[in-house]
């Protein structure tokens, strides 16, 4: 994001947000403070980390949809494949009030034992290490004085 150097204001950044997130190469804690600081809208992907998070069964899939939608972000990409996760995201969007962060605190420290497992499927697992690059930088413009 060292876009301003050279006159460019990015308008969004996509980039996986995820209730295990915290636990590695964080973009909740390293990244989104910067994007909200500067204006810059978040689209979080991912939200169930693929299938990973769930297989864990740590937490359920609405668990991790209510985690990404308290966030501080645009829009969460939830990778609709049927209508029933339609469903499962409409409803889960409608639910009254964000977690806050008491909430999603408590979900994160819920995951904490299943992180090392997650970390070293992901790194030993080629595929899966690529899903964890930088940022996506989207909507680039130039500021006109």
């Amino acid at each position: 994001m060292n876009g301003q150097a050279n006159g460019l204001h990015f308008d969004t950044v996509q980039m996986p947000l995820n209730v295990m997130d915290a636990h590695y190469d964080s973009f909740e804690k390293q990244v989104l403070p910067r994007l909200v600081r500067e204006g810059i809208g978040a689209l979080a992907m991912k939200p169930m980390g693929d299938p990973f998070i769930l297989e864990t069964g740590t937490v359920s899939a609405r668990e991790c949809l209510r985690y990404d939608l308290s966030l501080p972000v645009s829009v969460v990409i939830t990778g609709i494949d049927s209508l029933e996760r339609l469903d499962q995201a409409l409803s889960v969007a409608r639910e009254k009030g964000p977690l806050g962060e008491g909430g999603r605190g408590r979900l994160g420290a819920h995951c904490r034992g299943s992180e090392d497992r997650l970390r070293r499927e992901v790194q030993d697992e080629p595929s899966l290490r690529r899903n964890r690059a930088a940022p996506r930088v989207a909507g680039a413009s130039r500021r006109v004085s």
